[in-house]
């Protein structure tokens, strides 16, 4: 009995802490990532995603020679079929960066919740499946806190609302592609992270010579300024571990614990989006909305945990 509890333990500590790390990681990148592009003004997202690119094929190298992950070797075959979703992973990453620049974190966390609409979407056109009215009415929960709050959004931005749902578009169709692409060729999920980064690539690196950012960033004016350094390099440093925290938090932890830490990390970096950065500007109607849409996430959540329970004891 000792030693089955002792193991009990070892596995609610395993769990704790993963589920910790991906939380924290999460509300970190954000700061990071939002400190590079708005109190720096660090406009050059394409650079960003090249040296988080970079820095993930890295680590990945380097994790699988000292075989602490596996995942298959390259095959010209594997990146051919998942090529169509590696654009997809550029689309969402790019669209990613651009609008946090000009969407303060508590208005960007909002938006971004409305991607569960174009994932059902999606799901109906593509395998006619709609989801329940208890989610639909949570889901409508969510629109409906997220239009009040951008109507009274003292920052509102038309281009960066617009390159949100983009972004949010483009996320959904990954999503709802992902799962089968992943059985079809046999893959895990390093082997997932190991094509969009490599496939990835070279589209960040070439449309960063496009847009002419690498000439343009070295007349940047807090390019040897050490706050910038210090957050542009765990902005890069970060994205790789987030992604690794996330597949270790899967693997150890049950869908309730997942979304628990999904929940507390949103609301964690809407805190951190009041009271860290100044682009955030209070406003009574906007705070209300944010806080409905929040409350209609924290309900779609619980009904989605159910669903699952219910399926599993069937």
């Amino acid at each position: 009995n000792a030693e089955y509890m002792g193991r009990i333990k070892t596995m609610i500590s395993k769990g704790v802490f993963a589920a910790v790390l991906y939380g924290s990681l999460s509300v970190f990148l954000i700061m990071f990532n939002k400190a590079v592009l708005s109190v720096y003004n660090f406009r050059y997202e394409l650079l960003i995603a090249v040296a988080q690119s970079l820095f993930s094929l890295f680590m990945l190298s380097f994790l699988k020679f000292f075989k602490i992950i596996q995942y298959p070797t390259f095959t010209l075959s594997n990146a051919k079929k998942f090529f169509p979703l590696s654009i997809l992973y550029v689309a969402f990453v790019f669209t990613g960066l651009t609008s946090m620049a000009g969407v303060n974190i508590p208005m960007y966390t909002t938006l971004r919740r409305l991607t569960i609409i174009f994932v059902m979407l999606l799901e109906y056109s593509m395998q006619g499946k709609l989801p329940n009215s208890k989610v639909q009415l949570t889901v409508f929960v969510m629109i409906f806190g997220s239009f009040v709050a951008g109507m009274y959004d003292l920052n509102f931005d038309l281009y960066c609302y617009f390159v949100v749902f983009l972004c949010n578009f483009f996320t959904a169709l990954y999503l709802v592609s992902v799962n089968a692409k992943v059985k079809e060729l046999g893959l895990n999920e390093w082997s997932v992270l190991y094509y969009n980064n490599l496939i990835g690539l070279p589209f960040f690196a070439v449309a960063a010579l496009l847009k002419d950012e690498y000439s343009s960033v070295l007349y940047y004016v807090y390019r040897n300024d050490s706050g910038f350094q210090v957050a542009f390099f765990f902005s890069v440093v970060l994205a790789f571990a987030l992604n690794f925290s996330i597949i270790l938090s899967t693997s150890i932890n049950s869908a309730l614990t997942q979304t628990v830490t999904g929940q507390v990390k949103n609301f964690i970096s809407l805190l951190v989006g009041v009271v860290f950065f100044s682009d955030f500007k209070y406003q009574f109607v906007n705070a209300l909305g944010v806080t409905i849409s929040t409350f209609g996430a924290v309900g779609y959540a619980v009904v989605k945990y159910d669903e699952q329970q219910r399926r599993q004891k069937a």
